[in-house]
């Protein structure tokens, strides 16, 4: 099974290697990277990523994960850090909020709505920090094609979810580690001692050494 990982066209990315080294210590499957930048970590697939919304990128990246892998696989991202070895799960965080804020995000959490809305479709809000697996190719097809967060989207398409939890996301340094799987971070994740003792030093390259 592959993991997608998207990544930015960045010089540096200090929550990859991490990302990487915890898929590899704690699961069989194989690491790949989409975007411009190839990191050197694992096997990349190049994706064209000219100047762009997140959304749109993270469209591209999904597309081409389509594409290329034809099969079921595990969408993840460059600062999500498996904690043990875990199955993944279609993890929502409760029902998705009709925001009305200014921001992007905002806007997209409104948007999502409205199109879940008008197709009579539930509003889990899976816009977690946790891999999504996907199994449903057809779905993840038609959730690109709607208008809004093609995780929640995808997630509504496919039934109701496996876990409803808080999201992982840690936003300060002295958060403790989530009682799940995943962890995410704000930061790099060297800036959190309690996630730095337990993903431990990073060691990668295309041979896993």
């Amino acid at each position: 099974m592959i993991v997608v990982l998207p990544v930015a066209n960045e010089p540096r990315n200090l929550s990859l290697p991490h990302a990487v080294a915890s898929i590899r210590k704690h699961t069989e499957f194989e690491p790949v990277t989409f975007g411009m930048k190839d990191f050197g970590l694992c096997r990349h697939i190049h994706v064209d990523e000219p100047r762009d919304t997140k959304f749109a990128n993270e469209a591209r990246v999904m597309r081409k994960a389509l594409e290329t892998i034809g099969a079921e696989f595990i969408y993840s991202a460059d600062d999500i850090y498996w904690l043990r070895p875990a199955e993944p799960v279609r993890w929502a965080i409760g029902d998705l909020d009709d925001d009305r804020g200014r921001t992007v995000y905002q806007q997209r959490k409104h948007t999502t709505w409205q199109t879940l809305k008008a197709h009579g479709l539930p509003t889990w809000d899976y816009e977690s920090h946790t891999p999504l697996p996907v199994t449903d190719l057809h779905a993840m097809t038609l959730a690109l094609n709607m208008t809004g967060a093609m995780r929640s989207l995808y997630g509504n398409l496919t039934g109701v979810p496996d876990v409803v939890a808080p999201d992982v996301k840690l936003r300060r340094r002295s958060d403790p580690l989530p009682d799940a799987p995943w962890a995410s971070t704000e930061a790099p994740p060297e800036r959190y001692p309690l996630l730095r003792s337990t993903l431990g030093p990073t060691r990668g390259s295309r041979t896993g050494q």
